[in-house]
């Protein structure tokens, strides 16, 4: 399906170019994701589970998951080519999964003057939906003209 050609097609250097703060961010809490596909409606971002992301009973951890949501619509409101701090989330958990790949895809709901509204779907790499986020982010630095 699309998230298995987007595998295929994943580009490090594209996305290192394309959005460099989710990169100092995400080598400070050990979190690296890999975004696969990127537009100014759409991210896809993928990230392998290592262990110290479980929580006590081995269980992807709430916040690790929140954090995938988070990263991928802030990958998807920068595209834009602006600076963007996330102002709210509303998260619903849905089930949960011991380890691997973990995909974050994030769609355009709102782009507006000054903020973005993106839903944001978490889903194993069986294709089971983990957790639903929406996420709004504010607009800290306008695009230059």
């Amino acid at each position: 399906g699309r998230v298995h050609r987007a595998l295929d097609g994943a580009l490090e250097e594209a996305e290192r170019a394309a959005y460099p703060c989710v990169h100092r961010f995400c080598r400070r809490v050990r979190l690296p994701p890999h975004v696969l596909e990127l537009d100014e409606e759409h991210c896809l971002a993928c990230v392998e589970m290592r262990q110290e992301q479980a929580n006590p009973n081995g269980f992807a951890h709430g916040g690790f998951l929140f954090t995938i949501a988070d990263v991928t619509a802030s990958a998807l409101a920068r595209a834009d080519g602006r600076d963007y701090a996330t102002i709210d989330a509303d998260i619903h958990y849905l089930r949960n999964v011991k380890g691997g790949r973990i995909y974050g895809a994030s769609a355009l709901v709102r782009r507006g003057r000054t903020s973005v509204v993106a839903d944001t779907s978490i889903r194993s790499e069986d294709g089971k939906e983990l957790a639903r986020v929406t996420v709004t982010m504010f607009c800290i630095a306008p695009a230059t003209e």
